[in-house]
């Protein structure tokens, strides 16, 4: 198994909850192919999102944990006093959220964590189960193992992208991937211990 790709299942939700589920920020210099060709490798991250009024809306990004349950942030479907925002979650399966139907699965029912606050502040989580098979994606696997700073991390997800000079950028579908070091931890007061933080590298950085 690809340590980066087990760093990914942790890592995903951690992104999601601060910065909303929508956010990928790249560096001016970098190409966009790159964070693409490398979020392609993560094919157990997943396009994730409503039904509304029977109208298919995109929200953010889940992870395939299991063939029945995918993994995802709390907020893109609770409002913070745990009452379903929607009629339905479904996720899609293309690097592209494609409206293939044969890409497509809608959720049978979806779980949020008790303790979920449904913000950046709190366990931002929840899980959507599926009754039939996810088919067509392999689990990504649970890390097991001890995140220390310096730690090298890969992060993946659909959303929203953008530079310093850019700004934030309409939303394009397209699944991207990036990788930094981990360089600290939450410091128990303003932001929770399992709240991960990295900083960007400079440009020129390998």
């Amino acid at each position: 198994m690809n340590q980066d790709r087990v760093f990914m299942y942790g890592l995903l939700l951690a992104v999601a909850a601060a910065q909303n589920g929508f956010a990928i920020a790249r560096h001016s210099g970098s190409r966009n192919e790159d964070y693409i060709t490398f979020g392609n490798h993560f094919t157990s991250t997943v396009a994730a999102g409503c039904i509304n009024q029977n109208a298919f809306h995109f929200r953010a990004s889940a992870v395939v944990i299991d063939p029945h349950w995918a993994l995802c942030s709390a907020h893109q479907y609770f409002d913070s006093s745990g009452t379903p925002l929607y009629s339905g979650a479904f996720i899609n399966l293309d690097s592209n959220y494609s409206a293939d139907p044969a890409r497509l699965f809608i959720a049978d029912k979806w779980f949020r964590y008790p303790d979920s606050t449904a913000d950046a502040y709190g366990p931002d989580l929840a899980l959507l189960y599926f009754e039939p098979p996810i088919a067509g994606v392999i689990p990504a696997v649970r890390f097991r193992g001890i995140l220390k700073p310096g730690s090298s991390v890969s992060i993946t997800g659909y959303g929203r992208t953008g530079t310093p000079q850019t700004g934030y950028l309409p939303p394009d579908y397209q699944r991207r991937g990036c990788q930094n070091s981990l360089d600290r931890f939450g410091d128990g007061i303003t932001f929770p211990e399992y709240t991960l933080f990295s900083d960007f590298a400079p440009p020129q950085t390998p």
